[in-house]
């Protein structure tokens, strides 16, 4: 059985640091949907030559439709203000303005790394665990040298 329900993941830029978590899943559940993620990663063909229009045309329809769904805030108005309508050009976009790619985004990830810590000594360190790799990633995505060691990360 096939589950019809389309899972709608939200972002309201409140935290560049959950734009790639939501870029993550937005890809995923597109993918799932028909390759809809298509319309994100190319501009897809929509001229009268193109033999795939008709089908272009919807996935770009869809995956529009789905980051007016899904953004609230700067993020929808960042969709909301290109002239285009195109998926491809807002995603761009988006990840111009929120994917960490700058030094105020690596100064922002190192404050959370350095400030992340256990809430409660009883607590499941897991939990902390996985925040911690989540920040030291998102480094690696910055610049491949960001990203601390298994060694650095213990310290």
């Amino acid at each position: 059985m096939v589950d019809e329900s389309l899972q709608i993941y939200k972002f309201d830029g409140s935290g560049k640091i959950d734009f790639g978590r939501w870029k993550m899943k937005t890809l995923a559940v597109a993918a799932i949907k028909g390759g809809i993620d298509e319309a994100y990663l190319n501009d897809l063909d929509i001229t009268a030559a193109c033999p795939d229009r008709a089908d272009n045309l919807k996935k770009r329809q869809l995956a529009w439709n789905y980051l007016i769904v899904a953004l609230d805030g700067p993020p929808l108005q960042v969709v909301l203000s290109s002239a285009t309508k195109n998926p491809f050009d807002a995603w761009n976009d988006l990840l111009a303005i929120y994917e960490p790619s700058t030094i105020e985004a690596y100064s922002q990830l190192l404050r959370e790394l350095e400030n992340c810590s256990m809430e409660d000594a009883y607590e499941d360190p897991a939990s902390w665990f996985y925040w911690l790799d989540i920040i030291n990633r998102k480094l690696g995505q910055i610049d491949a040298t960001y990203k601390k060691s298994e060694l650095e990360m213990i310290v």
